[in-house]
């Protein structure tokens, strides 16, 4: 996630052609959560932090990745699969909270996006994410596979 912030001044100078796709989709994306079904996050607002909560996911899961390989090189892939099951349960447990009503509609003012959206926006860009726990189409949080957004 910080890793990620280091860019945030700096990204319309890299050569991307897809940041304004990116950064459009993110906020696009995040417009679309509510608390309580009737107070909708603003993507504009908390697109800094929602960008690098998307980084910091992607980079963790590739150093995970790359980890396991080097130290288990014999792993089937039932066994990876379940170490990405263990990292992505382990990422929403830490976005875990228990929030009175009042302190939900508040949230919705900061620059951070809910918890629960914090846990939920990144992942559900991770092909590795549906792949592990089989989502299909009617999640309700399904992104197809040509708009999921990837930074790294």
């Amino acid at each position: 996630h910080e890793m990620t912030h280091a860019f945030d001044s700096y990204r319309k100078k890299f050569k991307r052609n897809d940041w304004k796709q990116i950064s459009d989709g993110l906020r696009n994306q995040f417009n679309k959560y509510t608390v309580q079904d009737q107070y909708f996050v603003d993507g504009q607002k908390t697109f800094q932090e929602n960008f690098a909560d998307l980084g910091g996911v992607e980079v963790s899961l590739l150093a995970l990745k790359i980890i396991l390989k080097e130290n288990e090189p014999q792993l089937s892939h039932e066994e990876e699969l379940i170490a990405i099951r263990n990292y992505f349960m382990n990422y929403a447990k830490f976005w875990k909270e228990k929030a009175t009503a009042e302190f939900e509609i508040s949230s919705i003012k900061r620059i951070h996006t809910p918890q629960k959206y914090r846990a939920i926006g990144p992942i559900y860009n991770q092909n590795e994410f549906y792949e592990a726990y089989i989502i299909d189409a009617n999640s309700k949080y399904y992104i197809p596979e040509n708009k999921r957004l990837c930074i790294w």
